[in-house]
């Protein structure tokens, strides 16, 4: 199963397949990264720079399709002492290539999607349903 994660822009960053690993370097500040399968889910992370932050996906049964979901691995999180286990087993992803017309293509495709989670997670009906990673929670 691959599992696309775009970033609050709109860019798609990865088509991440099961059990891989993938390293996002991002600005430090506020970010937003959304994904879907069956449901939508969305993290909302305030990351400071030079730090790593830690986000699993999780996959679940859904009625017609897998469900994912974004989990913020927090300060306090039980899966931190898990993590080293995590890195040794995955493979690691290489980024996108950006140039790829598929890639392009499917972020054209998804823009209006990627609006209407933005307009109804941040700050809309489904707010409560944002998972947050705060500033504190790196390694």
């Amino acid at each position: 199963m691959l599992v696309p994660i775009f970033d609050g822009n709109g860019k798609m960053l990865i088509d991440l397949p099961g059990g891989a690993l993938y390293q996002h370097v991002c600005n430090p500040g506020d970010q937003v990264f959304v994904a879907w399968a069956e449901r939508v889910s969305v993290v909302k992370a305030d990351v400071a720079p030079d730090k790593i932050y830690d986000v699993l996906v999780d996959v679940s049964m859904g009625w017609v399709q897998a469900n994912i979901f974004l989990s913020p691995v927090a300060k306090d999180s039980p899966r931190r002492a898990k993590l080293a286990e995590f890195e040794k087993r995955e493979r690691a992803t290489l980024n996108l290539n950006p140039a790829s017309p598929h890639i392009a293509a499917y972020e054209a495709n998804n823009q209006q999607r990627i609006q209407d989670i933005k307009r109804d997670f941040l700050g809309g009906q489904k707010d409560e349903r944002v998972k947050l990673l705060k500033k504190d929670d790196c390694r």
